[in-house]
C-alpha cells in the first residue's frame, strides 16, 4: 500500500514502505492513504509500525543519514494539528449515566423476570464500562437496560391485567355454575 507523508507542511507521495524505511520517517510523522480518512500519526497504523519497533536503534539512525530529500523544504514550519479522537480522549467525561439497576432487579423480581434478567445483566455492564473510559458503551449499556426494563414493566402489566381478568371471568363463570 502506498502513503502520502506530510513533511514540514507539504505532501510528498506516494511512498511504498521500502521507501518510507529509508525516509527517516518517526511514530510521530503524519501519513495519509486513500483508505484513510484524515492525517494519521505513523505510529499509530499497525502496517507502519514494524518501521519504528523491529529494527535496531542504530540501523534505523543510518537510514536517517542516508536519507537525503531531493526537493527544496519550505521555510514554514509544519505543526500538527490535535485530531479529534485526541480531543475527545482529553476533554470528554459526560457522566455516569444511570444504571437501571433498581428497576431492573424490580422487573425481575415482581412483573417479567426474562427481561428483567436480561435489563439487570445490561444493567451491571454500565458502571465498569464508565470507568474504563469506554462512554459511548457505557451509554449503549445503559439504553438497552433502559428498554428491557420498559419492556419488563409493560409485559408485566399486560400479565397482571390478563391474569386478575381471567380469575374475574372463572370466578363470574363458576358464580352461574352453582
Amino acid at each position: 500500500m502506498k502513503y502520502y507523508v506530510a513533511v514540514n507542511g507539504q505532501h510528498q507521495g506516494p511512498f511504498e514502505i521500502e521507501q518510507l524505511r529509508t525516509m527517516g520517517l518517526t511514530p510521530e510523522s503524519l501519513v495519509w492513504n486513500e483508505s484513510m480518512t484524515e492525517w494519521t500519526p505513523a505510529g499509530n497504523i499497525q502496517e507502519l509500525s514494524e518501521l519504528f519497533y523491529s529494527a535496531p536503534l542504530e540501523s534505523q539512525y543510518q537510514q536517517q543519514q542516508q536519507y537525503q530529500p531531493s526537493y527544496q523544504q519550505p521555510q514554514q514550519q509544519y505543526q500538527p494539528q490535535q485530531t479529534q479522537y485526541d480531543q475527545q480522549q482529553q476533554y470528554y467525561d459526560p457522566g455516569m449515566p444511570n444504571t437501571w439497576f433498581v428497576p431492573a432487579l424490580l422487573i425481575t423480581l415482581f412483573c417479567c423476570s426474562p427481561c428483567g434478567l436480561v435489563a439487570l445483566a445490561f444493567s451491571l455492564k454500565v458502571e465498569p464500562r464508565y470507568y474504563a473510559g469506554y462512554y459511548n458503551e457505557a451509554n449503549d449499556a445503559a439504553n438497552k437496560a433502559k428498554t428491557w426494563s420498559i419492556v419488563g414493566i409493560i409485559l408485566g402489566v399486560l400479565f397482571w391485567v390478563g391474569y386478575i381478568a381471567l380469575i374475574s371471568s372463572m370466578s363470574a363463570l363458576m358464580g352461574r355454575m352453582f
